[in-house]
């Protein structure tokens, strides 16, 4: 997962790549590692990170673009793992495991 792949302007809604674009995928794709998300930074990001505040627990911020990086990564994260369909393993530590064979 990249994060900070780019930063959204709260004022007017760009999104500026300050820290560059594309280095990390290309460093996936030459290691043969799956990228499976990009996280781009906020203000609002920032300050519910800073007040203790879960992010994604503000549904306010759904409409945003860092909110739907986040769903789509876990998601993302939840088929690499082959959560879904899966009633004997409870999460991702527990297929990482091998528990509950």
């Amino acid at each position: 997962v990249e994060n900070m792949s780019s930063f959204i302007c709260s004022d007017c809604g760009s999104e500026h790549h300050i820290f560059g674009h594309g280095g990390v995928a290309k460093s996936a794709e030459a290691t043969d590692v799956n990228l499976i998300g990009q996280i781009p930074l906020e203000i609002e990001l920032r300050k519910a990170s800073d007040e203790g505040h879960p992010y994604m627990a503000r549904d306010e911020y759904s409409e945003r673009p860092v909110f739907r990086a986040f769903e789509s990564t876990a998601k993302k994260v939840d088929e690499f793992f082959g959560m879904k369909n899966s009633p004997e393993k409870s999460g991702f530590i527990s297929k990482i495991l091998n528990l509950g064979k």
